[in-house]
This record gives structure tokens, sequence and C-alpha cells, in this order.
């Protein structure tokens, strides 16, 4: 690139103006593009974002097959809107009530937040004054995943959600105007990432068996925190290769089946099989399947060698999960660079690594 230089001939009448010209020259040119680069690689926020964040605890709707609760619990932005929708479904003996620190953190960055209770596979299935992973929950939790009743109904779950979406802002005025369901991502964790890649379109076999089809073409995007690979005699191509839109997974080193002695590695099956395009996994360095809930949650303290939550977990998934809902739900171009930057590999010194395809 040449700069334009004051000529010889009128040396003597602009030199006093030449250097002070020349450096607005250089910033005005030089700085937008120092400032985009800055942005482009700063690391997406973990701390709350800009907006208010509002509850609403009171939604139950019914389910579409068999007439079941379905209750809700909602996060959102005070102010503003409409936000992309976030449909999040928990994990085997969960509720609504889980993951409330991404429920707040996702509505304070602009984003409504549906947090689901499964019927016959929530909290209220297990023996609460035992250990979660004790034999007793454990073979609870073993039926649960086993019964296509309890796994079909999930991804119907979400498809109920999404058709009654203007019902719901209809019914409760704090949500007129706040959801956008052109813009509309499924998040989940362990039995809820089941529930979130078959909303994608995974395991079409096991549910056209079923004379039901799970994909919804409506989610823009998936999240899926401790997904399962196949079990013996399934092939991971069938499973997971037609899904055709933008998928992060999560997992960890210490996250193996909880079923067998499968190890972590068997959870990036479901990433190493999407098609290439917009597919992300985020492997977690010492963070294992209770690392994604509360840092107050017991559960992990009640798994025989598993250490408590450790909050830089949380930060690098709060970090990672808000650049991908920007980036698909928003159409963020910074966000989707950042995503392949590598920044969080450097900023998290290893202990998070991103990958992508």
């Amino acid at each position: 690139m040449s700069f334009p230089f004051p000529s010889p001939r009128f040396g003597r009448r602009f030199s006093r103006w030449a250097v002070p010209l020349l450096f607005l020259f250089l910033f005005l040119v030089l700085t937008p593009a120092v400032s985009g680069a800055a942005i482009e690689a700063r690391p997406c926020e973990t701390g709350p974002g800009p907006h208010p964040v509002r509850i609403l605890d009171s939604i139950v709707l019914t389910g579409a097959r068999d007439g079941h609760e379905l209750p809700l619990k909602i996060y959102y932005p005070e102010d503003g809107g409409p936000f992309p929708v976030i449909i999040y479904s928990h994990g085997a003996g969960g509720s609504k009530e889980g993951k409330a620190y991404l429920g707040r953190f996702w509505a304070s960055h602009g984003f409504v937040g549906i947090f689901m209770t499964h019927y016959g596979s929530d909290t209220t299935m297990l023996d609460l004054g035992k250990p979660l992973t004790g034999p007793e929950n454990m073979a609870v939790i073993r039926k649960m995943a086993a019964d296509p009743r309890v796994w079909a109904n999930r991804p119907r779950d979400v498809s109920t959600v999404i058709d009654q979406l203007a019902d719901i802002a209809r019914e409760h005025p704090g949500l007129k105007g706040k959801m956008d369901s052109g813009r509309i991502g499924v998040c989940g964790h362990s039995y809820g990432a089941f529930t979130t890649l078959a909303s994608a379109g995974a395991w079409p076999l096991a549910f056209e068996q079923l004379g039901h089809r799970a994909r919804d073409d409506r989610p823009r995007a998936f999240l899926a925190m401790s997904p399962s690979g196949t079990r013996p005699g399934q092939n991971a191509g069938s499973a997971f290769g037609g899904i055709d839109r933008p998928v992060m997974t999560m997992t960890g080193s210490r996250d193996g089946d909880l079923f067998s002695d499968r190890p972590a590695t068997w959870r990036l099956e479901p990433f190493q099989a999407l098609p290439p395009g917009d597919k992300y996994s985020l492997w977690l360095e010492g963070a294992h399947h209770f690392s994604f809930g509360e840092t107050s949650d017991s559960r992990a303290g009640s798994a025989p060698g598993l250490p408590p939550v450790d909050p830089d977990h949380h930060r690098f998934i709060k970090m990672a999960s808000l650049a991908f809902w920007d980036a698909y739900l928003k159409d963020s171009t910074r966000a989707r660079a950042w995503l392949k930057s590598g920044a969080i590999d450097g900023l998290s010194q290893g202990r998070a690594r991103l990958n992508w395809k």
C-alpha cells in the first residue's frame, strides 16, 4: 500500500503540515482495522450481560401425544426484544430447575431460555435420599434410558414448546414481544443431549421404528453437553450423519459412560460422525459428567472419585456457548470467527480445546 506523501514542489508550502497530516491519515486508515481485529479476537463474555433478567416459573403445557404435564421455567431479558429462544432439555433425573446459571447468563446476554421438565425422566422418579450414582438410582436411570415411551416423548416435548410459543407469549404479558420464533436453538445435557440431537435429526431409524419423526426443522442450532456415542452394533454415520444444521458438542476428559467402562472419548463420537460445516466440539480437561451442573450440586460429590464442580469449567462453557448462540442465532460474524480462532485454547492454557469442521 502506498501513502500520498506531499510532492517536493509543495514541500516548503506544506512542510509544517506534512507530518501531522500523515499521522492523521494513518490513524484514520489503520484504526478501524486494528480495532476490528481486537474485537474479533476478544474472548466472549463470561460475566452477566447488559440485560436485567426476569424469571417466569408458572407455565405448564400439555404433552402432544399422551397429555402429560410439561412444566416450564423461562428466563428472559426484562428490557427490549424480540430475542432468540433457547429450549433446554435436562438429563435423566433432572428438572427445569437445573442449569440455572446458564438460564440467567444467556438471558442477560439477550436470549430467552425455556427450561423444561420431562415427565417420566425427571427428579420425581429418583430416591433423593440416596446417592444419584448409587445402585438404586442408577437402575432407575437405566430404565428411563431404555423406555421408548420416555425417550420418544422427549423430542416431542421440544416440538410442543415450539408449537406453543405464540400462545405462551399471549397468555403471559411479560413475554409479549420477547420471543423470536424464527431464531430457535435447542440445548441439553446427557439424556438432554440425546433429546437435542434427536431434534436435530439423529437416530432416525430408531424413531421410524416407533412410527415417529423426532427431527424438527424449525430450530437453527443445537448444543449437546455430554452426548452419548453409539452402542455395539449401531452405526455412527447412520445415527448422526444426517444432521445438516450447526451443532456444538461438549464433554470432558473424565466424562466417561456412567453405565460401562467406555472412556470419555466415546462422547466425541457424535461430533466425529457429523458432516462437515458449522460443527464444533469443546473438550474440557478434567471435566466430568456433573461438571456442567451447578457449582453447589451435591450430586458430583456423591459419585465416587469425582471432584466438586470447577468454576473454571463453567467459565469455558459460558464462553463457548454464548459464542455459538451469537454466531448462529444472532448471525454474528465476529462470534463465528472467534469460534474458529483458537482463542479459548489460549485463554484456558489448554484446559479447554475447541475443534471445528
